[in-house]
């Protein structure tokens, strides 16, 4: 028995899956890119603008960690069983609901610019194509799911 390797019995101790750094990439790049629009409306917009920015950027930077959260948990729901990523799908699924839930609140609620809002929304988006185009510019030695920019520099 003590010639047998030694088996992780829980999940969080397999190693990361290649997912894993692309999904923290991409919620990094959602937060510079939500910073740098909030940012920017606050210095040129009007109230409404600067509110459906900060509204906008603040539900997608939310999505990409929740999007992150679920995609590490589906990335290892192969332990699991078909079961738990069914479970995770369906969880992808209420995520959608609840989302367009608070923007219907938003836009009701709230006196905010609906295309600031829609601009702060495109944070992710936007940092998705962003990780791939970093990713993509990256030379084949470094061109790893496990290699970062923010992280390597």
């Amino acid at each position: 028995m003590s010639s047998d390797p030694e088996i992780p019995s829980e999940p969080s101790e397999q190693t990361a899956t290649p997912a894993a750094p692309h999904l923290l990439a991409i919620e990094r790049w959602a937060v510079l890119i939500a910073v740098s629009l909030v940012g920017t409306t606050l210095i040129w917009g009007n109230p409404r603008v600067q509110l459906g920015a900060t509204v906008g950027a603040a539900l997608s930077v939310l999505n990409a960690r929740v999007l992150r959260f679920f995609g590490a948990r589906l990335s290892r729901s192969h332990l699991g069983g078909r079961g738990a990523a069914g479970l995770l799908v369906l969880l992808f699924q209420l995520k959608l609901g609840v989302l367009a839930a608070l923007l219907y609140l938003a836009l009701k609620l709230l006196p905010l610019h609906p295309i600031a809002l829609v601009l702060g929304l495109s944070a992710l988006p936007v940092a998705i194509v962003a990780r791939g185009i970093q990713y993509g510019l990256q030379g084949p030695a470094a061109a790893s799911p496990y290699s970062d920019s923010f992280t390597e520099n």
